[in-house]
């Protein structure tokens, strides 16, 4: 089983970057190509590609799906909306931040518009809630919730619209897929000028891309699952590059674990829409054969970065990882890019 303690490393707090960089495709890229490493801002990314390449990026949209409340005993609570699970019985799974909270205990939010009942714990933080309202649950939290935005960003933000990316278009995540944060309209054009095309899939990122890493998903190798879906056309483009032998480049870890849940073990995108449950850490066997990844420095032992070093290679990443903290590179949602091949 994998030791996550071989998946940490060091990284002073003020590397954690509190803002995105004042325009988006200016933020520093670490550009890794086999042992090589090239610092770069990310707009000269323009400089990296290569006429009939394919970037596969996630267009899903953060949602506002936060709410605050009280218990019935007055002691505050905090609400994420994860996903309806029964909408005849009005029941969530969410998560909930508060102190003592037990099953059967009541929520009250936006002064008893809505209603809750704690039904079961799952686990970390996660709970099943029934909810009670006279408004539909969705237009509540349309016209009342909030972005919620990484525990590790500790300053409000001026401008919550660069907590999305430019070609989100889908409701449906609670968090970012950040990689493409650095993406601009322009950026976009200049690749399409230079033969490269943009395909878009949709991941809704849920709990599992941030959740903390236990045992049991080490050993079942297991995440919570996460809705995605991918069109006949997106999925044509694919192959269509593949059968060329240009690159595929995926943009995130989210688009890299939609892309892996929909194609089999031939190359071949099967399976277009579906809950993905996809655990991907080194020693994974890759089915889709992806030439380069466009990816944000993540968090010591997480999912994430397990993933990309299953892609990259452990000792490649962590030594650029090195590297990037060496050079005051900015880390996590708001942070830098690395670019890399897969070794």
């Amino acid at each position: 089983m994998i030791n996550l303690a071989d998946y940490n490393y060091l990284l002073p707090k003020d590397r954690i970057a509190q803002k995105p960089a004042e325009k988006r495709d200016h933020s520093r890229l670490l550009v890794l190509e086999n042992k090589n490493i090239k610092h770069r801002q990310f707009y000269q990314i323009i400089d990296e590609i290569e006429e009939g390449d394919v970037f596969v990026v996630n267009n899903s949209k953060v949602i506002a799906s936060t709410l605050k409340g009280k218990k019935e005993t007055g002691g505050k609570v905090e609400i994420l909306f994860l996903r309806e699970i029964n909408s005849q019985e009005n029941e969530w799974e969410c998560l909930l931040k508060g102190r003592k909270l037990r099953v059967e205990g009541k929520l009250n939010f936006l002064d008893s518009q809505l209603i809750g009942t704690i039904m079961k714990w799952k686990k970390s933080g996660q709970f099943i809630v029934k909810f009670t309202a006279d408004t539909p649950i969705q237009d509540l939290l349309n016209e009342y919730a909030s972005i919620t935005l990484p525990p590790y960003i500790k300053t409000p933000q001026d401008d919550i619209s660069r907590y999305q990316t430019v070609y989100a278009s889908k409701d449906g995540s609670i968090a970012a897929p950040t990689a493409g944060f650095h993406f601009t309209r322009d950026i976009i054009q200049k690749m399409d000028n230079n033969g490269a095309k943009f395909v878009e899939i949709t991941l809704h990122v849920g709990y599992s891309t941030f959740m903390r890493l236990d045992n049991e998903i080490l050993s079942n190798g297991q995440m919570d699952s996460e809705y995605f879906t991918i069109s006949t056309e997106s999925a044509a483009v694919i192959e269509e590059c593949l059968n060329r032998n240009d690159r595929l480049i995926v943009v995130g870890t989210t688009t890299m674990k939609a892309l892996e849940s929909a194609t089999n073990q031939n190359g071949k995108i099967k399976k277009l829409r579906g809950w993905s449950t996809l655990f991907i850490a080194p020693g994974y066997s890759f089915n889709l054969k992806i030439s380069r990844m466009v990816t944000n420095f993540h968090l010591p032992k997480s999912s994430p970065l397990l993933m990309v070093c299953a892609f990259a290679g452990k000792e490649r990443i962590l030594n650029a990882y090195k590297e990037a903290v060496s050079n005051n590179y900015r880390f996590y949602s708001f942070g830098d890019a690395m670019f890399c091949d897969s070794g």
